[in-house]
């Protein structure tokens, strides 16, 4: 079912796009405006990929408004639009509108040619989505993400030049939020999004040495695979993951992530204990 429900978001979006790229002007440099006939279509299809499968209590904007952080993680040589992030602030700075500030973002990423760089971003921290989003959602799924990221440079081919002021937003249908049954539960959400988002800044800030290429990122990463440390590392956790108390606060762990559970609820100082004679004797 999954796969019939993101195919269908896909083909959306992929017919959406084709409208506009079968538009000799449009293809030929004339921008796409708030009264372009092809417009709505576009943006609701991509309205419909970020909503999907969204956690009761939040929209896309608690998701896309993390993109303020991560984009700032990202080198500014591998992005198209070195200023991507600043579509979340400008956002921001218009509230109240009388747009949703999803929706907006999305018009103003569409200006700037900085869709593509910013949901690149997003995607590099899936721990962001998973706190948001359901398993069952869009962009929870890898192949469905590859496949979007996969048609942004036909999205690149348009210009757009949308006054938010003049979108008729009476064409454009934005789901609202889910209420959700425990507001507790959305607050620790919130925290730990926060926290998230918290950690990739300061990283970002503190700076990780010299930028390294795509390729020699790979290079990197296969002289490190091939080399006997790497490979007797990998032995190692490979054995401590096979072990039983091991695998059992894994599981625990695994509920205190997803369902907020607090740590002290779900381990116990004498299983902190085994862990460390375990990873003791296999080291």
């Amino acid at each position: 079912f999954f796969g019939v429900m993101a195919g269908g978001l896909l083909s959306s979006y992929q017919r959406a796009l084709r409208q506009c790229l079968s538009q000799d002007d449009l293809l030929h440099g004339t921008p796409i405006t708030a009264t372009t006939p092809q417009l709505p279509a576009l943006l609701q299809a991509l309205i419909d990929i970020l909503t999907h499968g969204l956690a009761e209590g939040y929209t896309y904007w608690d998701y896309i408004s993390n993109s303020k952080v991560t984009m700032a993680s990202v080198s500014p040589d591998q992005l198209a639009n070195a200023g991507a992030k600043e579509q979340v602030s400008k956002v921001e700075a218009s509230n109240p509108s009388p747009m949703d500030p999803g929706t907006l973002w999305l018009v103003l990423s569409l200006n700037t040619g900085s869709l593509a760089d910013a949901l690149d971003s997003l995607n590099g921290f899936p721990q962001v989505k998973q706190a948001l989003y359901t398993q069952e959602a869009f962009l929870m799924d890898e192949e469905s993400c590859t496949l979007l990221s996969s048609l942004m440079p036909q999205l690149s081919m348009l210009k757009f030049d949308i006054n938010p002021q003049e979108l008729s937003l009476s064409a454009i249908k934005v789901p609202q939020a889910k209420k959700a049954n425990n507001s507790e539960r959305k607050e620790e959400v919130q925290e730990r999004v926060k926290g998230i988002m918290e950690r990739i800044q300061n990283a970002a800030e503190a700076g990780s040495g010299p930028t390294l290429t795509a390729s020699e990122r790979k290079e990197l990463a296969n002289k490190v695979e091939q080399s006997a440390v790497y490979q007797e590392s990998k032995q190692a956790i490979q054995e401590l993951a096979n072990d039983d108390k091991i695998q059992s606060i894994t599981s625990a762990l695994g509920t205190a992530w997803t369902e907020g559970a607090s740590l002290e609820g779900v381990i116990s100082i004498a299983q902190l204990r085994d862990i460390t004679d375990v990873v003791a004797t296999k080291a």
